[in-house]
């Protein structure tokens, strides 16, 4: 997969999608980790590939690896033993392993009792590309760390190294007589030929003017098909190193028995053309803006491609739609529980409304431009969502309606927060202003500063009198709502920081930094009582509703006794940067979720 992993779907109106069926795969093995006691979404997917006899789909993603039944398209097992995101999968041409590809390390899987038979260690960065050979004897991987390997699973502990490229290695195909192999990378617009069995090199491929999506060899194995940012399929003779013909598309797959392929083109378009004649045999227009993944089945009636957050299941006769199998999603950016603790709401480019007494998605609201902020009022009924398109929207939660849309801010909305008793909303934007809202009727009352750099920090003291933000001189400023005069100025000395929390009684405040510390403030005397030091960044700190527990997150999520200082806990079980927390009404549980795309909720003893 090419490109970045979070990008934005751009809507054309506001969608409401309702969620009817139950999440089975919530009973699944290794899915809910130990300490835990829910989990929302599956992640975010990379890769995903058949099982030779077509009756399994695995799929790669931000959390382990799922297994479908192809045919019902539910989930069979997830293998979660990976410390990382899978940015890789394949199948053992004999059916017998998976392997997938991770941050310096391939778990290879016997697929039939699902045990992990070995990890092979050697690469020092995300593995992006794997590739069995046809006897199933040797696997090849290509890494960020530009290296190329060939594992020989007679001895997996010397693999044959390849450092044939100068940029991350993102495509490997291998020919079906297993003599020969092909590579690609992320940036250099060419593709390097390779003898399987010396691992020496052989020629380049030259032609392509961007990046390169996808190769295949063709049943013959002396043809290469690759697919290119810059539009065109090209078909190679990899013995003359010339082209033999080109089509329309940036990626493209070939059917099993090589006599079709099916290409995406930039303009959305799922073409499936006949090879000999170059004719077109169906064309389908995608409602997705973008395609990273494509493979036909082994029997070659359907072609199944992934946008990342679904994937899709087509006729290759009709180009029809048949199915999907949705569930996840982009990074967790923020979440918000509503005061009766029923509900969590999430923001992930979209917003979503999970049941906590059920464990279902309740629904997903879909705005023209991404969801940037959100906010939940005290009558648990109001919705405050902010864009990256400069607005606000106040949402009713009981009839599903927007009630009104708050215009004024110059850029895209960086935080959102009520008043304790829900009467006015405080937005900041990176426009560099902080502005105040009537929230029940969306007059714009004032607009607080325009010295608050952008600040992603919003809180407000217990009374609702004060509002703290962090203003371009690194400052702590608390704003008086009643005179709309600073009541109180904290400086930091031009250490800004990155995260901050004040506790519910106002007394206390906790202030994350970049140098790996948490400052513990008394806010009556502006002292630093207690130092916290971390293992990396806090990204966000929240307390608990007594105010004896400090919550933060970076790489894990981290409880610290406030009194004392020392850490309580340690919650593991995202694979990646944990973004946002939140405590529960009443302080039982902490909702956690990041950039693995899903949400956890702890239980706190």
């Amino acid at each position: 997969m090419n490109g970045m992993y979070r990008f934005k779907i751009v809507l054309l109106c506001v969608l409401i999608l309702l969620t009817s069926s139950a999440d089975s795969y919530r009973d699944i093995d290794g899915y809910i980790p130990d300490g835990a006691l829910q989990r929302f979404g599956k992640g975010y997917v990379f890769h995903f590939d058949y099982s030779p006899d077509g009756t399994q789909l695995a799929v790669a993603s931000t959390i382990g690896i799922w297994l479908y039944d192809v045919d019902t398209r539910k989930e069979i097992s997830f293998l979660s033993e990976q410390n990382y995101f899978v940015k890789s999968i394949v199948f053992s041409p004999n059916g017998k392993y998976l392997a997938g590809g991770s941050y310096g390390e391939i778990t290879v899987w016997d697929v039939d009792n699902g045990k992990k038979i070995n990890i092979l260690k050697g690469h020092n960065d995300e593995i992006c590309c794997l590739a069995f050979s046809p006897d199933s004897t040797k696997l090849i991987s290509g890494s960020e760390d530009e290296l190329i390997k060939i594992w020989d699973f007679k001895d997996p502990e010397t693999p044959i190294t390849i450092p044939g490229h100068i940029d991350g290695v993102t495509s490997i195909a291998i020919s079906p007589d297993g003599n020969l192999f092909a590579s690609s990378g992320s940036s250099v617009h060419r593709i390097s030929l390779w003898n399987l069995k010396n691992a020496k090199f052989i020629k380049y491929l030259s032609g392509h003017t961007k990046d390169i999506n996808s190769m295949d060899f063709m049943p013959d194995g002396t043809t290469l098909v690759s697919g290119s940012d810059d539009g065109t399929i090209r078909f190679w003779n990899t013995n003359e190193g010339t082209q033999l013909k080109t089509l329309d598309g940036i990626s493209a797959v070939l059917s099993p028995v090589g006599n079709r392929i099916a290409s995406y083109t930039s303009d959305g378009f799922i073409k499936l053309w006949d090879i000999q004649s170059g004719n077109i045999l169906n064309s389908t227009k995608t409602d997705k803006e973008n395609i990273y993944d494509m493979m036909f089945s082994p029997d070659g009636h359907t072609f199944a491609t992934s946008t990342g957050l679904e994937i899709h299941f087509y006729n290759v006769e009709t180009g029809n739609l048949l199915d999907a199998i949705s569930g996840y999603s982009q990074g967790v950016g923020s979440l918000e529980f509503t005061p009766n603790g029923q509900i969590l709401v999430s923001e992930d480019d979209n917003l979503k409304i999970w049941n906590l007494t059920n464990s279902k998605l309740q629904k997903t609201l879909s705005f023209q431009e991404s969801v940037s902020s959100i906010a939940v009022a005290r009558d648990n009924d109001t919705l405050a969502i902010g864009d990256y398109d400069n607005l606000i929207y106040l949402w009713d939660m009981r009839t599903d309606r927007n009630k009104i849309i708050l215009k004024g801010h110059k850029d895209g909305i960086a935080s959102v927060v009520f008043t304790p008793d829900g009467k006015k909303l405080v937005s900041s934007s990176w426009d560099d202003s902080i502005r105040l809202w009537d929230s029940i009727t969306g007059e714009h009352i004032t607009t607080v500063t325009e010295e608050a750099f952008n600040s992603r920090i919003l809180e407000f003291s217990m009374e609702g009198k004060s509002l703290v933000f962090v203003d371009r001189n690194s400052s702590i400023i608390f704003w008086n709502l009643d005179t709309w005069n600073i009541e109180k100025e904290i400086d930091l000395e031009s250490n800004y920081p990155y995260s901050l929390a004040l506790s519910h009684d106002g007394k206390t405040l906790a202030i994350g930094y970049d140098n790996e510390e948490i400052h513990v403030l008394d806010v009556s005397t502006d002292e630093v009582i207690r130092i916290i030091h971390t293992t990396g960044r806090t990204d966000k700190l929240d307390f608990s509703p007594d105010g004896q527990t400090l919550a933060g997150c970076g790489r894990e999520v981290y409880l610290w006794d406030v009194k004392t200082g020392k850490l309580i806990d340690t919650l593991t079980g995202h694979t990646d940067e944990v973004f946002t927390i939140a405590f529960s009404p009443d302080g039982k549980t902490l909702a956690s979720g990041g950039w693995d795309s899903t949400i956890i909720i702890w239980e706190i003893k």
